[in-house]
């Protein structure tokens, strides 16, 4: 399957394959509480949700994260997928996803519980139909997300006689 090789952050482009490491945290914020009833039973109200996003990375080039305007907001194409299961092989999957990416698909088997690789049959919309595999008690489909974020000023560090450069960066989604 093709997978991206770079993160994307409006046109600036950070090639991940030449990176020592590189990792991608995505977290979930948002304005919800866990409020509790007269007998204590718990109820999870929710008025808002988006994502905070940490990257981080090192090799032997710095990045050049440190142009980025960080007063307005950008385009961040993430490098690494995202995975949403489902029991069908009809699958909803986030609109907010990389187009220049293609979907994977995958059936997990009854057997064992092993992935095994499936095509993707059409993409409408947000709607996935993958190949229906014979065995199958559940499908999941791969994708790659994007986000419109504001990006906070990334941190560096470039050590001449060790690794390289390193970089930090949060960005939280609009």
């Amino acid at each position: 399957m093709a997978r991206p090789r770079t993160l994307t952050i409006d046109v600036l482009e950070i090639p991940i394959l030449e990176a020592a490491n590189y990792s991608e945290t995505l977290e979930r914020i948002g304005g919800f509480v866990l409020l509790r009833t007269v007998l204590g039973g718990a109820k999870r109200q929710c008025n808002w949700a988006k994502h905070r996003i940490s990257l981080a990375g090192d090799g032997s080039i710095p990045s050049a994260l440190l142009e980025l305007d960080h007063t307005v907001q950008h385009t961040l194409k993430l490098a690494c997928p995202q995975a949403i299961q489902g029991t069908t092989n009809v699958i909803t999957i986030p609109a907010a996803r990389r187009a220049d990416v293609p979907l994977e698909g995958y059936a997990v088997m009854d057997i064992d519980g092993y992935l095994v690789e499936t095509s993707v049959v059409s993409v409408v919309g947000d709607i996935v139909t993958l190949t229906a595999v014979t065995g199958a008690v559940a499908y999941r489909v791969n994708y790659w997300p994007e986000f419109e974020v504001f990006a906070d000023p990334p941190s560096t560090n470039d050590n001449r006689r060790g690794a390289g450069s390193q970089w930090t960066m949060n960005c939280e989604e609009v």
